[in-house]
């Protein structure tokens, strides 16, 4: 009988190690999807510097894009134009440069604006409007572009791995109590519903509650919720059959 009951604690006791290390990896995974568009990056091996180009009279860049496609044409520098995407912000044209370091990619940039500015007819020529972003940012490649994608399928990985292994702890000190198995798998999203306490009241008291989510998981509980496929036909499976709960 003690051996029974001794055998039976360590069941239960391998079964929470086995779900706590499971909402180990669950966090692990919301870490490695929020660091998926950053960490890459640090194998950027340039930099871009941009600006945002546009014409004081009228929305029309007609005058940006001639320019710029002489300029383009003249020099050597790896430098792109797109047009604003917005409707709201129709006429604005956002300059990009690429170069080795920080300095030369504001160098660039400043040499480019100067020589669109020069190629525009000499009537509208102080109507161009240049607004440089003084920070720089690093250049995507085909490393950084490869580490993304490996850091999202690594991320599904992991949230497809932690939520087995929740189930599988919770199946096994629970037994088939259908229920629970749900619960401990939808569990990680009713974190969504807890309130955020505004404590901007006078002396801390809290004034009211706000329903919210860290703007970085808002895609990863999409991501999840479509994984969670897998861990729902493992609890069928493991409740198919009815066997007593385990005690």
């Amino acid at each position: 009988m003690l051996r029974q009951g001794s055998s039976s604690g360590r069941s239960q006791t391998a079964a929470v190690r086995l779900e706590i290390v499971g909402w180990a990896v669950l966090f692990l995974a919301a870490i490695v999807w929020i660091v998926r568009d950053r960490l890459p990056m640090l194998a950027a091996t340039q930099v871009t510097a941009s600006a945002s180009l546009s014409m004081l009279r009228g929305a029309s860049d007609a005058p940006i894009r001639q320019a710029f496609a002489v300029v383009r044409n003249h020099d050597r520098v790896a430098v792109s134009l797109v047009a604003e995407s917005d409707p709201a912000l129709r006429g604005i044209s956002h300059l990009t440069v690429t170069a080795d370091t920080p300095e030369q990619a504001k160098r660039d940039l400043t040499d480019i604006t100067d020589a669109i500015r020069a190629e525009i007819p000499a009537g509208e020529r102080d109507d161009l409007r240049a607004l440089p972003d003084n920070l720089t940012y690093p250049a995507p490649n085909d490393t950084t572009q490869r580490l993304r994608i490996a850091s999202r399928i690594l991320a599904v990985l992991l949230i497809l791995t932690a939520q087995i292994l929740i189930v599988l702890g919770a199946y096994r000190q629970r037994g088939t109590v259908r229920v629970d198995l749900f619960m401990k798998l939808a569990m990680p999203f009713l974190f969504i519903l807890l309130p955020a306490p505004d404590s901007s009241g006078p002396a801390g008291i809290v004034s009211h509650a706000q329903y919210s989510i860290p703007p970085d998981l808002v895609t990863f509980m999409p991501v999840m919720l479509a994984v969670s496929v897998i861990p729902l036909l493992l609890i069928f499976r493991l409740t198919r059959r009815s066997k007593p709960v385990h005690q």
